[in-house]
């Protein structure tokens, strides 16, 4: 028995699982009500960071609350719609229907990202309407 072959296989099951029981776990729990870690950036210095509210929008999300999803983190929920998008192009194999993948043919995506990012923590810390909105 050849186990380079089977470890692989292995890691990806393992990891697998441990996809559906996060996915299990944010569905059923509300990380308003339950267990589920606070902010350390929020609870230090009262900003936000880019990623708060990412664990209410993933629940909203999980439990089809579309709306509430976008209020808690709209990044997040931008980023839960690309990765969707993403895996029924993986899954339905529709690769030559896929819009142009941005990561491999645009060298600067990267700075884009980091340059989002940091417009939307900034903007999201700003008390004024209509960057209030922002704000989980």
């Amino acid at each position: 028995m050849d186990f380079e072959r089977i470890k692989p296989v292995v890691i990806k099951f393992i990891f697998f699982i441990g996809i559906i029981f996060l996915v299990i776990i944010y569905k059923k729990f509300n990380p308003n009500q339950y267990f589920f870690p606070r902010c350390p950036v929020y609870s230090l210095t009262g900003l936000y960071c880019p990623g708060c509210g990412s664990q209410r929008s993933l629940h909203a999300f999980l439990n089809l609350n579309i709306g509430d999803a976008f209020s808690s983190n709209l990044l997040v929920g931008f980023l839960i719609v690309i990765l969707i998008v993403e895996l029924l192009f993986y899954i339905l194999k529709l690769e030559k229907f896929r819009p142009v993948n941005f990561m491999k043919s645009n060298r600067y995506f990267s700075i884009i990202v980091l340059c989002v990012v940091i417009a939307f923590t900034l903007l999201r810390n700003i008390p004024v309407f209509p960057f209030n909105v922002l704000a989980p």
